[in-house]
């Protein structure tokens, strides 16, 4: 089904593996999801990918005008940028599950799907047909091991491709 927004036309069944994903990254005081390392590069952390239905959400940048605006949630957030073709390139071993001894019992892969949002009055929830998630096969259903790896390697995956705009404590240093 083709899907029109602000000018922009796409097929919403798949997001490219060529587009750009915007992430929201707290900028609260008390557990700010960034870190600057010893060389001064701004890192996010795998904190910033935590999601209880171990699903986090993330916006495609061609569909909101690529305005990491669109996607910040807060004012003093940060907005990091992800690409699809490198979530996809994810190596299924880092995120398996493995035994007591690390051995891999079950590689998994790690994709992005399109979840177009309609407006919800009753939750105050605003459209957004740039909304996408990024999954699993095997799904993960409970918070484990494979679950943390899964979002270390977000977070390496969100490092790699920068800012598109710095939590505000960070542009303060």
């Amino acid at each position: 089904m083709a899907l029109a927004h602000r000018g922009v036309v796409v097929e919403d069944d798949r997001v490219d593996d060529e587009e750009t994903l915007f992430r929201s990254v707290s900028d609260e005081a008390t557990a700010p999801h960034w870190a600057r390392d010893v060389d001064g590069v701004l890192r996010v952390s795998a904190a910033a990918f935590f999601d209880p239905g171990f699903k986090p959400s993330v916006d495609r940048a061609k569909l909101c005008n690529n305005d990491p605006t669109w996607t910040r949630r807060a004012e003093r957030d940060g907005v990091a940028k992800l690409s699809a073709q490198a979530i996809r390139s994810i190596d299924p071993d880092e995120v398996a599950d493995r035994d007591s001894k690390q051995h891999v019992l079950q590689r998994r892969s790690v994709d992005v799907v399109p979840d177009r949002r309609e407006a919800n009055a009753t939750t105050g929830e605003r459209e957004n047909p740039a909304h996408a998630l990024v999954v699993t096969t095997p799904q993960i259903a409970k918070d484990n091991s494979s679950w943390r790896r899964v979002r270390i390697a977000l977070a390496r995956v969100a490092t790699d491709g920068g800012w598109a705009l710095e939590p505000a404590s960070a542009r303060a240093q």
